[in-house]
């Protein structure tokens, strides 16, 4: 233990070869591999495992190596126990993927010379893309709800389900929408999107952006194609609302100006094209 703490690389196999046992615990109940992640040893992490040091026990959900190498966040680390068969899926106590704690916690991996962002390390390193949270959320989702533009965008590179419905009935689309970020809403429906796609409610995301009295996002849709009577499951449409409260206040009252406006993009027909988007 002490040539690892010393990060003698010599010393730690010299112990090992004279019958140390490779999975001998320390006062504070540290294996030999546990501890040389903690302190850095990249020689030893990639020793102990070729002398029988286990990376991952099943009967100890307790034992994770690789979950001490991500929360140090050492890329190095983390590499060889990807190298050495741990698993990118293993989840920690709190049920939660590699990827998506990483989500979570905004953490970096760094190697002491530069520090790529975790999330795009792991995704290179094949992580799925489907594991969910413990409220049931995708990584896009989590993506979209953090609003990182460059996240979403190698989320749907990698092939992120761009329909999958949470259980509360939002898609990527409507989450982005909800969200206000315009520019994954175009980059969602550019990739196939379904622009009318609806919620348990059956609101579509038109009629969430009138209900919303949010003119922008009016606009942009209608501007994209989205139907103006499409009904949700109480039979109202985007235009039936905003028609009803714009005659629910005296003329030249503000809010009444403001449904007028809202109102007005919903006659437009003329849908626009896709501009042309340097890769």
């Amino acid at each position: 233990m002490q040539a690892i703490l010393k990060r003698w690389e010599l010393g730690v196999e010299v112990v090992v070869q004279n019958g140390a046992l490779i999975e001998a615990k320390d006062y504070s109940g540290c294996t030999p591999l546990q501890l040389a992640i903690d302190a850095h040893h990249v020689a030893s992490v990639k020793f102990l495992p070729e002398k029988g040091a286990p990376i991952e026990k099943k009967d100890d959900p307790s034992y994770m190596p690789f979950w001490q190498a991500l929360l140090n966040s050492y890329k190095p680390m983390i590499e060889i126990l990807l190298e050495k068969g741990a698993s990118i899926e293993q989840q920690n106590s709190d049920g939660y993927t590699p990827l998506i704690w990483a989500l979570k916690n905004d953490r970096a991996a760094s190697d002491h010379a530069s520090s790529p962002d975790l999330v795009s390390f792991l995704l290179e390193k094949n992580a799925p893309t489907d594991a969910k949270d413990a409220l049931g959320f995708a990584p896009l989702f989590l993506a979209i709800k953090k609003r990182r533009l460059w996240e979403i965008k190698k989320f749907l590179d990698k092939g992120a389900a761009i329909e999958e419905r949470h259980s509360s009935g939002l898609t990527p689309l409507l989450l982005a929408l909800k969200y206000g970020d315009l520019a994954t809403t175009h980059d969602l429906l550019k990739r196939g999107a379904k622009i009318e796609a609806r919620d348990d409610n059956g609101v579509t995301p038109l009629l969430w952006a009138v209900q919303h009295k949010l003119l922008p996002v009016v606009e942009f849709l209608v501007e994209e194609g989205a139907e103006v009577d499409v009904k949700d499951n109480d039979g109202q449409t985007p235009m039936r609302l905003a028609s009803q409260r714009r005659h629910e206040g005296p003329p030249g009252d503000s809010r009444t100006i403001e449904w007028e406006s809202i109102s007005l993009p919903l006659t437009k027909t003329v849908k626009r094209s896709f501009p042309t988007q340097p890769s």
